[in-house]
């Protein structure tokens, strides 16, 4: 990225931040959108932010310390993909059933048998909404979480050219190197196999209540399957930035991510306190005491290698989960 590369901002004339991949630098003297793709050009929106001394309240309430002040203030492009298709299906599914029957003693027996099914149908009007972030480089857990909450939530955005941006506004906004057709293509793999994978499961449903007439289901496994998209309806808002604040306490200790529009919780990071180590070194204990336990009472009566071995396995990796929690220094808490 580089500011020395002829490109200036079409209103002030400032020096532009420009990559080879850059669609659309926003001027950080004055707020003003220069599309280097002129080619690509659109509205941009923007959702307004929660001013700062609030999100400040807000982040040391979720806490509770005083010690954090100014936050890291970003407006990250995106792009909202409301994204719908159709499938036809058809299968071969193997499902396993159980029969139990109760003898003359009064004892029951049960069996298990396979059998094949065969199943298809047409999966309609499935719609999933995908906010997809127009920067390459922002990618991670957090912008992961961001994503995931932008999509339930209802935003409320203006045009970025009516919008009141001071100069510190317009330093925190992220260029937009994702064009729309980019967007086009991730939003479409990520349906597509939100697709299959819903067909798959309906595919699985309808074989176990066919195969209901000769014993309870426990489990299919699908042999063959044709799926087939139809009607795919893919549309692409224009470019939304985004509010996220980031808060960090001096010794890094804490951190707080907020949505900027909500002052919504997105991850919490805290030091782990001497309660939460107790209790999961208490866990430890528990669990290694139950395989014992388990290990003893089956040598008492009679010796079972197979079930002594998965109770000492399940036991360690057990013990190793709980003290591998109480002794690590941050805990992380994803609120969404």
């Amino acid at each position: 990225m580089s500011s020395d590369s002829g490109f200036r901002c079409g209103r002030c004339g400032a020096p532009l931040e420009v990559s080879p991949e850059t669609i659309v630098s926003i001027c950080s003297y004055c707020g003003y959108p220069n599309w280097i793709r002129e080619d690509l050009k659109s509205d941009i929106y923007i959702v307004e932010n929660v001013v700062e001394e609030e999100a400040v309240k807000a982040a040391r309430r979720y806490v509770g310390i005083s010690s954090i002040d100014r936050p890291l203030t970003l407006f990250i492009p995106f792009y909202i993909v409301e994204a719908k298709a159709d499938a036809d299906y058809e299968a071969l599914v193997r499902v396993t059933v159980q029969k139990c029957v109760r003898d003359s003693r009064g004892r029951t027996r049960c069996m298990s048998e396979s059998v094949r099914v065969s199943v298809g149908g047409v999966l309609r009007g499935f719609h999933r909404r995908y906010p997809i972030a127009a920067r390459k480089g922002v990618r991670g857990k957090t912008v992961e979480i961001l994503s995931k909450y932008i999509s339930s939530s209802s935003l409320r955005s203006i045009k970025l050219s009516e919008a009141n941006l001071d100069k510190s506004k317009s330093r925190s906004i992220l260029m937009i190197d994702l064009s729309r057709d980019d967007v086009r293509d991730l939003a479409l793999d990520k349906h597509l196999d939100a697709l299959r994978k819903k067909v798959e499961d309906e595919i699985t449903r309808e074989a176990k209540v066919k195969a209901s007439i000769h014993g309870t289901p426990v489990s299919a496994n699908i042999l063959r399957r044709r799926i087939t998209p139809r009607n795919i309806d893919v549309i692409i808002s224009t470019p939304v930035l985004i509010p996220l604040y980031i808060f960090a306490d001096e010794e890094g200790k804490y951190k707080v991510v907020l949505s900027g529009w909500d002052l919504k919780p997105l991850i919490l990071e805290k030091p782990v306190s001497f309660i939460y180590r107790a209790a999961w070194f208490s866990a430890g204990v528990l669990v290694s005491g139950f395989a014992g336990g388990v290990v003893g009472f089956t040598s008492f009566y009679e010796f079972n290698p197979v079930l002594s071995l998965i109770a000492m396995v399940l036991g360690g990796v057990g013990s190793w989960y709980s003290v591998k929690k109480a002794l690590r220094p941050v805990r992380v808490v994803v609120e969404v």
